[in-house]
């Protein structure tokens, strides 16, 4: 009788499966590019860069940020190995990036839009695209909540606002201890930025929200902020529109100190879009100062909300703490002087002696 030997199979291995990264790195939302003779030009939220190097760098830009948008783990996030040339441009392009915080890391599950937590799409492009770590900001926006004292358009479109960035809204109403300073009072319990709060009005065709501050201080300054700006205790019937803006820019402001991210009036100084006559960069807390006709959404230093400090070391920060004073809006010296004859003000007239939230 014979026997058929029957072959053995070695049994196959299977490679192991790569872990499943947590992060993705990705090209802020923000960033744009354009062609240019022999290069390409990047720029960013505050800053732009230009790399040359032949006519082929356009196509591998779209390359690369084709990737980038779409996320990449982090260890892949470098130049590939073959022709030379291409790893010098590629490696030049990262290494800018990077530089110009260009790059940001976000959850896969945010790229995936999956998931319990995820952020909305918008809300997830605008962290992304604004704050250092926007996983971190998006679970401080989750764990505040933030009291909307008010009523009528400004406090509905801040609890729009809020709600629509993850923030729980919850609305009371404004205190009626007769100080009547503000339509709208925004605070915030929020576990990592302590107790935020702004204050906003709106009179005729003109609207302000403070600077953000402790509860008790949004009150004063709202009512000093009043007196300064022509109009803003002007009677009659608020606009929609403006309504609606103003109590959207207060919640904008809370947003931002809730999740860690820059005050709205120190982007606008540094992207030199604050308006006509704002400042070119924010040394002093700022009142948002909106009108509708024509219509303009303005920062100015608020200097009764500057901290002490001490006299100006240069003749720089004389002349920009002058631009305070001076303001178009706000106009602390002549305003002051006008609607409060008798002041020590008065008494200065207009010397460079100490002023208030100038010294």
């Amino acid at each position: 009788m014979t026997t058929l030997a029957t072959p053995v199979v070695p049994a196959q291995r299977t490679a192991p499966v790569p872990p499943r990264p947590a992060t993705l790195v990705r090209l802020r939302p923000i960033v744009h590019a354009t062609p240019v003779p022999q290069g390409v030009h990047v720029r960013g939220w505050s800053s732009s860069f230009t790399v040359k190097g032949g006519a082929g760098l356009w196509r591998l830009w779209e390359i690369l940020s084709a990737r980038l948008a779409d996320g990449l783990p982090a260890d892949q996030v470098a130049a590939p190995e073959g022709r030379p040339e291409v790893t010098r441009a590629v490696s030049l392009l990262l290494d800018q990036l990077r530089e110009h915080d260009m790059l940001v890391e976000v959850p896969v599950s945010w790229a995936e839009q999956t998931g319990p937590e995820v952020p909305a799409a918008d809300v997830a492009a605008w962290l992304s695209a604004v704050a250092a770590d926007p996983a971190q900001a998006w679970r401080r926006l989750r764990a505040a909540t933030v009291h909307v004292a008010g009523d009528g358009p400004p406090a509905d479109s801040a609890v729009r606002a809020l709600t629509g960035a993850g923030v729980r809204a919850v609305r009371a109403a404004l205190p009626g201890d007769g100080r009547g300073a503000a339509d709208l009072l925004l605070s915030a319990d929020a576990p990592a930025a302590g107790a935020p709060a702004v204050a906003a009005r709106c009179r005729g065709e003109v609207g302000l929200v403070t600077p953000v501050s402790d509860l008790d201080a949004v009150w004063w300054q709202a009512q000093a902020a009043t007196l300064r700006v022509d109009g803003a205790d002007a009677p009659g019937e608020v606009p929609y529109a403006l309504a609606a803006l103003v109590g959207a820019a207060a919640a904008h402001r809370i947003v931002c100190a809730v999740a860690g991210l820059p005050d709205p009036a120190a982007e606008a100084a540094e992207l030199g879009d604050g308006g006509p006559g704002a400042p070119a960069a924010l040394a002093h807390p700022a009142v948002l100062v909106a009108r509708l006709d024509p219509l303009t959404v303005t920062y100015h230093p608020f200097l009764p909300a500057a901290a002490a400090a001490p006299p100006p070391a240069t003749v720089e920060e004389a002349l920009q703490r002058l631009d305070a004073l001076t303001d178009p809006e706000l106009e602390s010296v002549v305003r002051d002087r006008r609607r409060r004859p008798g002041s020590p003000l008065d008494e200065r007239d207009h010397s460079c002696g100490t002023a208030p939230g100038s010294h």
